[in-house]
């Protein structure tokens, strides 16, 4: 379950905010855009991880595989 997640989908050139990432289910997401160059943040709320250099062809559908790491790995060692 990730319910936790946020994956908002933003321009490159204008650096504007185009919307949040619709949950599908079973890991995946999906949004209607236009063709053109975007950025994918994807947040816990807390950290965020970034997908750049999105291209997306006119008239064509994108499918995109993020293996999706947030955080400190070592998380749960404590530094003495």
């Amino acid at each position: 379950d990730h319910d936790w997640l946020r994956l908002m989908l933003n321009t490159v050139d204008e650096e504007e905010y185009v919307g949040d990432l619709e949950d599908m289910g079973d890991g995946r997401w999906v949004i209607d855009v236009r063709e053109g160059e975007y950025e994918l943040e994807i947040s816990s709320g807390f950290d965020s991880q970034w997908v750049r250099d999105i291209t997306v062809e006119p008239g064509s559908t994108l499918d995109l595989t993020v293996h999706v790491q947030l955080g400190d790995e070592d998380e749960d060692e404590e530094d003495w």
